[in-house]
């Protein structure tokens, strides 16, 4: 901390009754964090709350029910959200369940806080509250406190919707994503997946006959779904063969018929589908090939002719979002432009002009019209908890849901004209480390929140990686000998991280964003950004301590750049490569080829390239698809919604598959030792807001 950082805790802290001392911890009241040695430990706003909670209830048995009715305002989220805020707060505290010091879990009844709890009004003078009338007093004193604050920051905004309840439509295993809502409120489409078992299937939920459910047809993967205006038929997207075709189901008599093809997509991926003109034409976006922009046609279901509407000329994702208006009258559209920022455009469906309206600086990932037919409704980013309400310059007009868990981009118009339902869901993923030489495996350091993009350091007992443990994705050191974890950034919102890669001397660290590659040391310590002058950021790795390796896309091609530390320098690199990374001691170099994905080796002896007959199937993921060691290289390969991880020797090439997991979210190789964050769990539900 540094001294004004001091200062300013020193002024405030005379304040009465203004901490909770409970063990080797001291909670602010007032401000989301917590000390411990003297050291500040940033809280997230749910967990800061769900804390002082239970401060404010020592062995008192809380319910579930209390913790949504209390903390979450009645938001019922899913089955396991109440667990996930539970798991949360005990990795912050450093809480083992099973041998709780905090936390003591009663079965079938709640939870207990189990600490003893004393008030402070430092961090240094603790007071002891010797009965239970001076502890009522002093809960009573910090509820007041804590509602001064929400009072004194509320948004005076009247259109802010308050006390919003969120109201579980759909209660199964795994998570339920692209939900659809036939316009009479009847039927509720969507896709269900179930990744530990790989099942992708289409599924139709009779809201009003005793939620009866129906399985539509098994997909290859998730997918699109529009409702025909009537409600008597959807429209859906599927990929066999890896290849996109459109299908229908018609409705008679309220039961679902077989499933019939329609046409082929030609293309290679459809995000977003509208039945329009009295449901005799389909609107949608589409990706042809490889990294072209997305752009949208407009498709006649008579005769299945498609043709390109008027729109924004294409750069970057291209035109990538499309909704039509409650009143059918307006057609608004995202589009980026090479540096991957969005604008909204509004389409007069009568006069066919296209007018301009706001602009973001980061890539709007989806937005829909406000029941007003006026205002748009979008996340605040694209790892958000929140629904927000804008007006179509960006103007934010206020909050429309907030939860635990993370908003999926498929939230959508309820029929009644005033409330919103999308998938609230977790996927929960933790970092392995597997010895290669017998397969033994060991899981240090994991939460039950999302764990991701684990880094090696100089050795297999230090590695980096990136956990919202702490409500925001922060970056984290990992120490095996000792078993120390560190937090060594304080991101104040949702980091845009992609990879992690550390230097060959192991001592700074690259953390890849959107936009821009940061170097900081191990210790998190900003060094400087490297910024790409245009286009999106796909990769970055050390090519040796003083040099680094960028991978962006600029005109829908990936592009190869080098910076120099000691210059500070950004060069293009030649236009035959779009990657280029190193062993971890920097001395073997290998570059993909951009024509073909082929992998090749720079051969200091000869002064050439030598191909290595690998033809990766994906080039990025998160950061690159592919890793060396001095002696092998590791690559992904896609399975269904798994990654294999197959190691080719590097002088005998015979290859050997590692395993098989699912939605692999970054890897990383030593000689004999793999990291890698895969999911294990996956929980989330539709849910209807309830204003």
């Amino acid at each position: 901390m540094s001294n004004t950082d001091n200062d300013a805790f020193t002024a405030n802290s005379t304040d009465p009754m203004r901490y909770f001392s409970v063990r080797q911890y001291f909670i602010d009241t007032q401000l989301p964090q917590m000390f411990c040695d003297d050291k500040p430990i940033p809280i997230e706003r749910k967990q800061h709350q769900l804390l002082l909670y239970f401060c404010q209830r020592p062995d008192t048995i809380v319910s579930r029910d209390q913790i949504i009715d209390d903390i979450n305002k009645g938001a019922v989220i899913s089955d396991n959200a109440v667990n996930k805020m539970i798991a949360s707060l005990r990795q912050l505290l450093g809480d083992n369940p099973k041998q709780p010091e905090f936390i003591k879990t009663i079965p079938r009844q709640g939870y207990s806080f189990i600490a003893p709890v004393e008030v402070c009004d430092s961090i240094k003078k603790p007071l002891e509250i010797k009965n239970k009338t001076n502890l009522i007093v002093a809960a009573l004193l910090l509820v007041v406190a804590l509602l001064i604050t929400v009072v004194m920051t509320r948004d005076d905004n009247p259109s802010q919707p308050q006390n919003i309840k969120l109201v579980p439509l759909t209660r199964n295993s795994g998570v339920e994503f692209a939900p659809y809502m036939s316009p009479d409120g009847r039927f509720l489409a969507y896709t269900r997946n179930e990744p530990t078992n790989k099942v992708a299937q289409l599924w139709l939920k009779d809201l009003q006959n005793d939620n009866t459910e129906h399985l539509l047809s098994n997909l290859a993967t998730s997918t699109e779904i529009a409702w025909s205006a009537l409600g008597d038929r959807l429209i859906y997207t599927d990929y066999p063969n890896q290849t996109c075709q459109f299908n229908q189901i018609k409705i008679k008599e309220g039961q679902p018929q077989p499933s019939t093809a329609i046409s082929d997509c030609k293309a290679r991926y459809v995000p977003q589908l509208i039945f329009a003109d009295d449901d005799q034409s389909l609107y949608f976006v589409s990706r042809v090939i490889g990294y072209e922009s997305m752009q949208i046609f407009r498709m006649n279901l008579q005769d299945n002719t498609r043709q390109l509407i008027n729109q924004p000329a294409l750069a970057g994702a291209g035109n990538y979002g499309i909704d039509i208006s409650n009143d059918g009258s307006k057609l608004l559209i995202l589009s980026s432009n090479a540096d991957f920022q969005t604008t909204l455009y509004q389409l007069d469906r009568k006069t066919n002009e296209l007018s301009t309206k706001g602009k973001w600086q980061r890539l709007l990932n989806r937005a829909i019209w406000h029941h007003d037919n006026e205002s748009i409704v979008h996340t605040s980013n694209q790892y958000s908890h929140e629904l927000l309400q804008s007006d179509v310059w960006g103007e934010k007009l206020g909050t429309i849901a907030s939860t635990s868990n993370r908003v999926a981009e498929n939230y959508r118009r309820h029929p009644n004209g005033k409330d919103f339902y999308f998938t609230s869901f977790m996927m929960n993923n933790d970092n392995v480390v597997i010895n290669l030489n017998d397969n033994s495996n060991k899981r240090n350091f994991n939460s039950a929140v999302y764990d991701k993009l684990p880094a090696f350091g100089i050795n297999v007992e230090q590695w980096f990686f990136a956990s919202k443990r702490s409500g925001i994705t922060q970056i984290y050191s990992a120490s095996e000998p000792d078993q120390q974890l560190k937090q060594l950034t304080n991101y104040d919102e949702e980091p845009s991280l992609s990879s992690l890669d550390v230097s060959p001397n192991g001592q700074r660290l690259l953390a890849l964003g959107i936009k821009q590659v940061t170097l900081m040391t191990i210790d998190g310590e900003k060094i400087r950004s490297i910024t790409v002058p245009s286009g999106l950021v796909l990769a970055a790795h050390w090519l040796s301590d003083n040099q680094i390796a960028v991978s962006a896309i600029d005109n829908d091609q990936p592009q190869l750049f080098m910076y120099q530390l000691d210059t500070g320098s950004l060069t293009t690199a030649d236009s035959r490569w779009q990657a280029a990374f190193a062993s971890p001691s920097g001395n073997r170099r290998f570059y993909i080829d951009r024509a073909n994905d082929n992998v090749f080796e720079w051969d200091k002896q000869t002064k050439s390239f030598v191909d290595l007959a690998i033809d990766l199937e994906f080039v990025y993921g998160s950061g690159l698809n592919i890793k060396a060691t001095e002696t092998a290289l590791i690559y992904g390969k896609k399975v269904d919604e798994s990654r294999e991880l197959i190691r080719v020797n590097l002088e005998t090439k015979q290859t050997k598959v590692l395993g098989q997991w699912l939605y692999v979210a970054g890897f990383d190789v030593l000689e004999q030792s793999l990291v890698l964050s895969y999911e294990y769990s996956r929980t989330g539900d539709i849910v209807v807001t309830a204003f």
